[in-house]
Formats: structure tokens, C-alpha cells, sequence
């Protein structure tokens, strides 16, 4: 699965991080999010509201 853009590149969405297909790991508003969310690279996203964001562990390794 391929990884996109960080969170941070996405600028004043509200959005729902959820990682690994099972937890959500943060839902706020982008500009909001705390560092470590913010550098994570997303592999899908869905356009609903919130606009949800999957992260895999396994491909944001570093």
C-alpha cells in the first residue's frame, strides 16, 4: 500500500485520523492535531464528515 502527503499538508479540515484500520488516533481540526500526528503519511481517505484519514503503523515507520 502506498503512503500520500503528511497530515499537516491538509490545512484547516476537520478530520478523523484512525490507524490500522481499527483506533482512531485523533479527530479535531488538522491544525489542531499534536506533532506526531501531524508527520504521519496516509495511505486512504474517505470524504465524509469528519473526512477520515487510515494510517498504517507498518508503513509510517522511521
Amino acid at each position: 500500500m502506498k503512503t500520500y502527503l503528511q497530515i499537516s499538508d491538509c490545512r484547516t479540515v476537520n478530520i478523523k485520523v484512525i490507524l490500522d484500520d481499527k483506533e482512531v488516533i485523533f479527530e479535531g481540526m488538522s491544525d489542531d492535531a499534536p506533532d506526531e500526528i501531524k508527520k504521519l503519511k496516509w495511505s486512504k481517505v474517505q470524504g465524509s464528515y469528519p473526512m477520515e484519514f487510515y494510517v498504517y503503523s507498518e508503513l509510517n515507520k522511521n
